[in-house]
């Protein structure tokens, strides 16, 4: 590690922001994990904060991230599940034990499986590695109060090891992903966040009362969280997540997932012209409706408007790519109430090879 990357881990580590230190000590770390489920080959991208973890992983024949997290328990032993949109879709749950070196257990789904996984770190150099960083507090609105209301914040994101061009470019694109300036370091910047946070939630209660607090209490509790993880790597391509929930009143919270593609080879942020021939829209829009009816279970006849707000689905700005297909997001309340939360659907580039563009294909393959 360069004299730059060891000033930092000292740095984050005295303002308590985890880091990868090796296999048993981790305070957290980024793994891509490469493995099977029975006979099934796998990647995993996983982060670990604490007793923590989340991530993505996918089947390397579709190549269909799937969110899922977990924690592990005093015994070591390591339970993970999925977290997926849609009433059909099935939750799989990997149990298991990580000593280092491999992560082995069972993982079962429904009535599938169980099946045996084993995972280990994935030794392509080609691929981008992370140091995985965090901060984490919480702020009293009352510190006398007995019962005081309080103020809880959370953030994390994957921080590049590397120094060479590939590494400045995505430090760049991360603290751009944060809401940071380009000279700073995402400890430092992860840190302001949560000062402003707390600063800013003593000033909104300044005036409020015991009496007020005791009458609505609940209200009064502010939570912010945010993590950046890998969705999707290979040497050329790097699919991003960013998701976040905040509460600062009211009924209930608000969360969501933003994506971001970055194409590691000509360093650039994806748009999605820059990959599908978006003036042939229709084709898209169409095959994002039957794959909305299917994970939903909404027959032909049905009219889109009893579950979304409109008859149709447009392709949006928020999407993922592997190297075998594009997904698009849609947050709570973009195409949909919030009871239906995120909705994630995936197309396979087979079914849309006419859609992709040249240069785009070129990459890829």
């Amino acid at each position: 590690m360069k004299m730059k990357a060891i000033l930092l881990s000292i740095f984050l580590i005295s303002v308590t922001i985890g880091f990868s230190q090796g296999p048993d000590k981790a305070i957290s770390w980024y793994k891509c994990m490469k493995g099977t489920i029975g006979k099934y080959p796998i990647t995993m991208h996983l982060h670990k904060w604490e007793n923590n973890y989340g991530g993505y992983y996918y089947y390397e024949r579709s190549q269909e991230p799937i969110p899922l997290s977990g924690i592990d328990s005093l015994n070591k032993k390591v339970g993970l599940s999925t977290d997926l949109s849609g009433p059909n879709e099935v939750t799989e749950y990997f149990t298991g034990k990580w000593n280092g070196n491999k992560f082995e257990g069972t993982w079962k789904a429904g009535k599938s499986g169980p099946l045996n996984f084993s995972l280990s770190p994935s030794t392509d150099s080609t691929l981008s590695d992370f140091i995985f960083v965090y901060t984490k507090g919480n702020v009293k609105l009352r510190p006398k109060l007995k019962k005081s209301p309080k103020a809880s914040f959370f953030a994390a994101s994957i921080w590049p090891y590397s120094e060479n061009d590939v590494g400045v470019f995505l430090k760049k694109q991360l603290l751009d992903i944060s809401g940071g300036k380009t000279s700073m370091e995402i400890g430092k910047l992860l840190l302001d966040q949560k000062k402003i946070f707390f600063d800013q939630y003593k000033e909104d209660f300044r005036d409020a009362t015991e009496k007020d607090i005791s009458e609505y209490g609940l209200s009064y509790n502010y939570d912010e969280q945010s993590n950046v993880f890998v969705a999707f790597s290979s040497s050329r391509l790097l699919s991003i997540s960013a998701d976040g929930y905040s509460y600062t009143g009211g009924a209930h919270g608000n969360y969501g997932t933003t994506f971001y593609v970055l194409d590691l080879r000509n360093k650039k942020r994806l748009s999605l012209n820059d990959v599908l021939k978006i003036e042939d829209s229709v084709t898209l829009n169409v095959l994002l409706e039957e794959k909305f009816r299917k994970q939903y279970g909404i027959t032909p006849s049905e009219k889109l408007s009893e579950t979304l707000f409109e008859d149709y689905i447009k392709a949006n700005d928020n999407f993922f790519i592997t190297e075998k297909g594009i997904g698009f997001n849609y947050n709570p309340y973009e195409i949909a109430a919030y009871v239906f939360g995120e909705i994630r659907l995936f197309i396979p580039f087979r079914e849309i090879s006419s859609l992709l563009k040249p240069e785009f294909l070129r990459l890829i393959q």
